[in-house]
């Protein structure tokens, strides 16, 4: 298993179609995480990007999970890089001083 960083463009503009599909988007986005498929999911300020973080096979199963979103259609480009390393502040051992 591996970690991939997937970049995603979104458009500037959103119609009524992409606001209606978030929900399902969002739902399936929560079960991935809830199965560590998906490490970390974050959108810019902006919103015109997307960084999300799998934990995959391969490159190849990351752009097979990304084409199962129901907001790919509204992606206006994707890439996929494989990570060396991915480290957060949950990842690391809580001291006690017990």
């Amino acid at each position: 298993m591996h970690f991939y960083m997937a970049t995603i463009t979104l458009p500037e503009e959103n119609d009524d179609e992409f606001w209606n599909i978030l929900p399902m988007h969002r739902k399936l986005v929560n079960t991935w995480m809830q199965e560590g498929i998906i490490q970390v999911y974050s959108l810019a300020a902006d919103r015109s990007k997307l960084w999300i973080i799998f934990y995959c096979e391969s490159v190849d199963k990351t752009e097979e999970y990304i084409r199962k979103m129901p907001l790919l259609p509204f992606f206006d480009f994707f890439s996929i890089a494989e990570l060396a390393f991915h480290n957060n502040i949950s990842m690391m051992p809580v001291m006690s001083l017990n």
